[in-house]
């Protein structure tokens, strides 16, 4: 349960006014930045107007908002030059969102899905899963998760290695 805290009564102290000033801009900051990218345009001014929206908007979680979740779950895709664990971090923050709002996705679609944001210069990864996890039960998150981010790594030193006999020549 979230409780409000009652208002501060105002008051005419410049230092106290900067000072509420000062903490009402890091609350609105921290809550803008643990807001998803959808949610930034909320217009909110103060911080206990912005909690208060938040709590009407995301209290009661509507279908609408669970299937655009799980849209983007499925929409979701790799992009091959940026760092993989901050993009199947995100992914799992559906995911999440999803479990909260008792939209409980299954583990073996959760991998299928990750599966398939492999970008395509990267079938091999695939290929080499299908090959040593012959049953869908074999094939976990951890595991498909831990291939993408090797083959990340190899990609970002194969790069510097040409970039490093690029410079010799």
């Amino acid at each position: 349960m979230i409780c409000l805290l009652p208002s501060l009564p105002s008051t005419t102290d410049a230092k106290e006014k900067a000072c509420r000033a000062r903490l009402e801009a890091h609350a609105m900051a921290v809550l803008n930045f643990t807001l998803p990218d959808y949610f930034l345009l909320h217009g909110k001014t103060t911080a206990e107007v912005l909690w208060l929206h938040l709590r009407e908007t995301v209290g009661t979680s509507p279908l609408a908002m669970v299937v655009a979740d799980f849209q983007r779950t499925l929409n979701f895709r790799i992009n091959e030059d940026d760092d993989p664990t901050v993009q199947i971090e995100e992914l799992a923050g559906l995911y999440m969102k999803l479990e909260v709002n008792n939209c409980n996705v299954p583990p073996a679609v959760r991998v299928m899905t990750l599966l398939s944001a492999i970008p395509q210069s990267w079938d091999h990864i695939r290929d080499s899963l299908f090959s040593s996890h012959p049953t869908p039960a074999t094939l976990t998150w951890d595991v498909v998760r831990v291939a993408i981010i090797r083959q990340h790594a190899f990609q970002a030193m194969k790069m510097v290695s040409t970039v490093k006999h690029a410079s010799t020549l």
